[in-house]
């Protein structure tokens, strides 16, 4: 079936040129990843916060050697384009950023990045992806740029009580989206969304009882009828603010732990 618009970004924009070494200000230079990088890129993956941060283990210098090789070779198949960050006077690699999963049809790319232990608290990831995406909104005519977070639907806020740590720990847009739909859907099921808890089995009701999403459709539903049982309202909607309570106090420090690490 073919497309009714033209590509936003014509296939081939950036095949067809070297990739570029972007500047970033302030000592900090964009270049692209040399073979001789494999050796401080294997040792910043011994850093116990990458760890926390990336799904991914370097267990040898070939290893990386071997993702430096493929960093490399996805320029020409404009599906990643991936920078290494370092001074720009003495070459010290200080991090890395990406564009992946490049979608020049769309225009639309996902921002990536991380810095070296020594390189944290100076503002290298925000200095970095700032020129990236200056270069991709004004040098490559993308439309947009995503960079991944957790930000839950209204029943979700109801049912994770900590989404804003795990999208921090997890880092995965379709992980987050997994770990969602596993929590989400057997937390409806087992509250009165689609049976009233008259007609629930005895076990069904005692989940039902400490399931935030029933919290919240009994405290609305309370609510919003003619007779209105403001008990059950204040009781379930003070539940779920203390459960709101715990999951801002979980998402700060959690938040806080990742300042630390870029």
């Amino acid at each position: 079936m073919p497309y009714l618009n033209s590509p936003v970004v014509p296939a081939g924009t950036l095949a067809r040129v070297p990739q570029p070494s972007l500047p970033g200000g302030d000592g900090l230079l964009l270049r692209p990843w040399r073979a001789k990088d494999a050796p401080a890129v294997y040792a910043a993956f011994q850093d116990p916060l990458m760890h926390q941060w990336h799904i991914r283990s370097a267990d040898s210098e070939q290893e990386v050697a071997d993702w430096i090789a493929q960093w490399q070779s996805c320029w020409t198949d404009e599906c990643q384009a991936q920078w290494a960050v370092v001074d720009a006077d003495t070459d010290e690699l200080l991090g890395r950023v990406a564009l992946r999963q490049i979608l020049l049809d769309d225009g639309c790319a996902e921002v990536a990045y991380w810095t070296v232990a020594r390189a944290r608290g100076r503002g290298v990831a925000v200095r970095a992806t700032t020129t990236l995406s200056r270069w991709a909104f004004e040098e490559i005519g993308l439309h947009r740029l995503e960079l991944s977070c957790w930000q839950p639907s209204c029943s979700a806020r109801s049912s994770a009580p900590c989404p804003n740590a795990l999208g921090m720990l997890v880092r995965e847009r379709e992980s987050i989206s997994g770990i969602n739909t596993f929590l989400l859907l057997p937390l409806t099921f087992l509250s009165s969304a689609f049976m009233a808890l008259s007609q629930m089995p005895g076990w069904m009701r005692h989940i039902a009882d400490f399931n935030p999403l029933d919290w919240a459709m009994v405290a609305g539903r309370s609510a919003m009828s003619g007779r209105s049982d403001w008990g059950v309202v204040l009781s379930r909607g003070g539940a779920l603010l203390g459960l709101a309570v715990a999951a801002v106090w979980l998402s700060i420090r959690t938040f806080r732990s990742y300042q630390r690490s870029v």
